[in-house]
């Protein structure tokens, strides 16, 4: 707290300036140089024949962004026609409105998002579905949860990769008996 004698001022602004009116010279230039350190907050001087106190609001600290402090997706195998694989996370954030996400991308097709629930320690889980592969090459998909608590920039961290197997050929070309067909697209 800093005492001035015999002004009036008025200071409001995150940066923006402030408006001084004076009736004794010296206060106003120690007024100045306390006053121009203030990035945030309003300050309010009272005047007359009294002292003034001034206070200033303090400065927020920015928080810091959420941590993803392990990731992991099982099964890492999935057969030809896909399947649903569970997406388990630690994550700490200092904000509580914390939501965490896994993500699931693959050369050649669009992302797939869920939602991982929280289930107590910090601990979150999840399930995705990944579609098949319908050819004969194995589909690789990697596995990443991301943690938004809104305030920071989202952080992510990989889980690790799931392999959809590639369909295998027989048959022998007719229907009866080779399962059912994929779904349409």
């Amino acid at each position: 707290m800093m005492k001035f004698r015999g002004f009036l001022a008025l200071v409001i602004g995150v940066s923006v300036g402030w408006l001084v009116g004076c009736g004794g010279g010296r206060g106003l230039v120690d007024a100045s140089r306390q006053l121009s350190n203030v990035n945030d907050g309003v300050a309010l001087l009272g005047a007359g024949e009294a002292n003034a106190d001034i206070k200033f609001a303090k400065r927020r600290k920015p928080k810091s962004p959420p941590v993803i402090h392990s990731a992991s997706v099982t099964p890492t195998q999935l057969g030809s026609g896909g399947g649903q694989v569970t997406v388990t996370a630690n994550v700490t954030s200092k904000i509580k409105r914390l939501v965490v996400t896994a993500q699931a991308t693959s050369a050649g097709s669009s992302p797939i998002l869920g939602t991982l629930n929280a289930i107590g320690g910090g601990n979150y889980s999840g399930v995705l579905f990944l579609s098949g592969s319908f050819s004969g090459v194995p589909k690789v998909y990697q596995i990443d949860v991301i943690a938004n608590d809104g305030k920071n920039a989202p952080v992510s961290r990989s889980a690790g990769t799931v392999t959809v197997a590639g369909t295998t050929g027989g048959g022998g070309g007719g229907g009866g008996g080779d399962g059912p067909p994929p779904p349409p697209f």
